[in-house]
C-alpha cells in the first residue's frame, strides 16, 4: 500500500465498555458521535458485545446504516462513509512480565510479602480508585467469607492495593474513605493477636513490587462492577510461571471472555456468590491451580500485545488463538458464557 495512502487511514480504539442502545440514545449529542466515528477507517473494540452495542446504536440512531461481511472484515455503511468494525482485545507483554517475575529478586520479594503478611494465602486485589472497580463489593464478599468460614481466621489475609486516582473530584474522596470505613470496620471485628484480615496499601506500586505481591498471591480477585478489559487479571497470569495460583474474575470484565478457560467467574455485585467463589478457590488442589494455570497463561502467551498492536493497526480482525486447554475438573460458579455475535 503506498505510504500516502497508509497516511492517509484513521484508527479509533474503544478502551471502556460501549453502553447498550437505550443507553446510548440518551446522549443529545449521540447522532454526531456516531457520524464522527464513521469517519475513522477503522473502529475497534475490546469484546464482542462492545462490537455488537455499537452495531446496534448504529442502527437505532442513523437512518440508512448497511453492515456486511467481506472476508473476515465487518464493514458498517453510512452516508458515503464506510468504517471496518472489530474486536482487539488488548493485552499485555507477556514475555516481559513472565521474565521479570523469574527473577531471584522478585521471588525473595514475593516471599518477603508473604512473611510480612503472616499468611501463605493471600487475597490479592489491584486497582486504580475508580467506582467502576466494586472495591467496596468485594471487601463487604471478603467480609462474607470470614463471617461464613470462622475456621479461616487467621489462616487467610487480602492484600487490596489502591492506587490513587482523580483526588481532587468529589465522588473519589467519597470513595476512599467508604474503602477506608469498611476496611477499619472488617479489621475491627476479625482482628487477632498477631493477624489482621485487611492489609490496605493506598500508593503507586512500582512494578517490581506489583510482580512480587503477584507471585505472593494465592488468590487474584478482580472483581470490577464493569471493564474494558481489566489487564490485572493478565499481568497477574502472566507472571505465575510457578503455575499456580488462582483467579477470581468478574464476569463484567473484558477479560472473562478470554480467561473463562481457567478463572472463577463470578457476578460483583453478588457479595454471597463471590464469597462461595472465594472458598472454592481457598480449598482448590494445587492439580487444578496448575491445569487452570496454565490454560490461561497459554492463550495470553499467544495473545500478548504486540499481536494486539499488529492486527489493529492494519485492521485484520485476527480472532484470539486458542491454546489447546487440558480437561480440568471445572466446580460450580457462577460463569458467563462466552458472547457471540
Amino acid at each position: 500500500m503506498p505510504i500516502q495512502e497508509l497516511q492517509q487511514r484513521l484508527a479509533y480504539f474503544h478502551h471502556i465498555p460501549f453502553p447498550t442502545p437505550d443507553i446510548f440514545e440518551t446522549l443529545p449529542w449521540r447522532v454526531e458521535v456516531l457520524r464522527a466515528l464513521m469517519r475513522f477507517n477503522v473502529v475497534g473494540f475490546q469484546t464482542l458485545r462492545d462490537r455488537r452495542n455499537f452495531i446496534a446504536c448504529l442502527r437505532r440512531c442513523l437512518a440508512g446504516v448497511r453492515v456486511c461481511w467481506t472476508g473476515e472484515t465487518l464493514l458498517a455503511r453510512v452516508d458515503g462513509q464506510c468504517a471496518s468494525i472489530g474486536t482487539y482485545p488488548i493485552s499485555i507483554d507477556y514475555e516481559g512480565f513472565a521474565t521479570e517475575a523469574s527473577q531471584s529478586s522478585v521471588v525473595d520479594a514475593a516471599s518477603i510479602i508473604q512473611r510480612g503478611l503472616g499468611t501463605a494465602r493471600i487475597i490479592l486485589g489491584v486497582d486504580r480508585l475508580d467506582y467502576t472497580k466494586g472495591i467496596p463489593e468485594r471487601l463487604i464478599a471478603f467480609q462474607r467469607l470470614l463471617e461464613a468460614h470462622p475456621e479461616l481466621l487467621g489462616q487467610i489475609t487480602m492484600a487490596q492495593i489502591v492506587v490513587p486516582s482523580r483526588e481532587d473530584i468529589t465522588e473519589y474522596m467519597q470513595l476512599k474513605l467508604r474503602i477506608e470505613r469498611l476496611v477499619s470496620n472488617i479489621n475491627g471485628r476479625y482482628s487477632r493477636t498477631g493477624w489482621v484480615p485487611i492489609h490496605y496499601f493506598y500508593r503507586c506500586i512500582p512494578r517490581a513490587e506489583l510482580i512480587a505481591f503477584y507471585r505472593a498471591a494465592h488468590i487474584a480477585l478482580v472483581t470490577p462492577l464493569k471493564d474494558g478489559m481489566n489487564l490485572v487479571a493478565k499481568e497477574f497470569c502472566a507472571s505465575r510461571v510457578d503455575h499456580r495460583g488462582v483467579l477470581v474474575l468478574s464476569e463484567f470484565a473484558g477479560a472473562a471472555g478470554e480467561l473463562e478457560c481457567g478463572a472463577l467467574l463470578v457476578n460483583p455485585h453478588d457479595t454471597e456468590g463471590v464469597a462461595a467463589a472465594l472458598e472454592v478457590a481457598v480449598q482448590m488442589d494445587e492439580a487444578e491451580q496448575s491445569t487452570r494455570m496454565q490454560n490461561m497463561r497459554s492463550h495470553l502467551r499467544l495473545n500478548d500485545v504486540f499481536r494486539w498492536c499488529r492486527s489493529f493497526e492494519t485492521g485484520t480482525l485476527l480472532a484470539p488463538i486458542s491454546a489447546p486447554t487440558e480437561s480440568v475438573h471445572w466446580t460450580t460458579v457462577a460463569a458467563m458464557a462466552a458472547d457471540k455475535l
